[in-house]
């Protein structure tokens, strides 16, 4: 059974890493990758310091008060992956980072899909469970790939994402017709006394 998981997992290897854009979902070693949202309004997180100083140290549904809105950073957009995460397999947010141009951009908190807000205390996710990741990155990235921090396991990075699709080029301007410049002709007196001239037998 095992012999056929690695096999399965080679495959994904081989798939994403040649694709130059994906179409979401796909898998991967978590389980399902089911969506990409970008955003630039303000998202709820939990106040790790307000956290730590009551010695909240566990999630619970009383957190209302925890929270708090943080907006991306200038010149930043947050990025919102959504993960189906499958039994007998878990996430966290120490477990991928996002990678921008050869750079990388480290997980900035979990979430349950269903409050939507990002917990540091949320360290592990073990499916089935529907979970959702932070990150922030350049506004004006429009790829990125989805890489492991286990460089010890064989996990695959998912590469392909499309964070903003490209501006559409502007359509050319038509050519105005060329001008046709009218002729002119030649009034009929005149044509009449040219050919009058041509037949005329010269004087002796």
């Amino acid at each position: 059974m095992k012999l056929l998981q690695w096999a399965v997992l080679a495959g994904c290897v081989v798939f994403l890493s040649s694709a130059s854009a994906i179409n979401l979902p796909v898998f991967f070693h978590a389980g399902r990758l089911d969506n990409l949202t970008r955003i630039t309004d303000p998202v709820k997180f939990i106040r790790k310091d307000e956290a730590l100083k009551q010695n909240r140290l566990v999630p619970t549904e009383d957190d209302g008060n925890l929270l708090e809105e943080r907006s991306p950073e200038d010149d930043q957009v947050f990025i919102v992956l959504s993960v189906s995460v499958y039994p007998g397999r878990s996430i966290g947010p120490s477990d991928y980072v996002l990678q921008v141009d050869a750079r990388e951009y480290p997980c900035l908190g979990m979430a349950s899909a269903r409050n939507h807000f990002y917990d540091f205390r949320m360290l592990e996710a073990k499916g089935p469970a529907e979970v959702l990741l932070i990150f922030s990155c350049p506004a004006a990235a429009r790829g990125a790939s989805l890489k492991s921090t286990h460089a010890d396991l064989p996990i695959p990075t998912i590469t392909g994402l499309v964070l903003q699709e490209p501006e559409p080029e502007p359509e050319p301007e038509p050519t105005p017709p060329a001008e046709t410049k009218p002729t002119e002709e030649t009034p009929a007196a005149e044509k009449a006394e040219s050919e009058k001239a041509a037949t005329a037998e010269p004087e002796l």
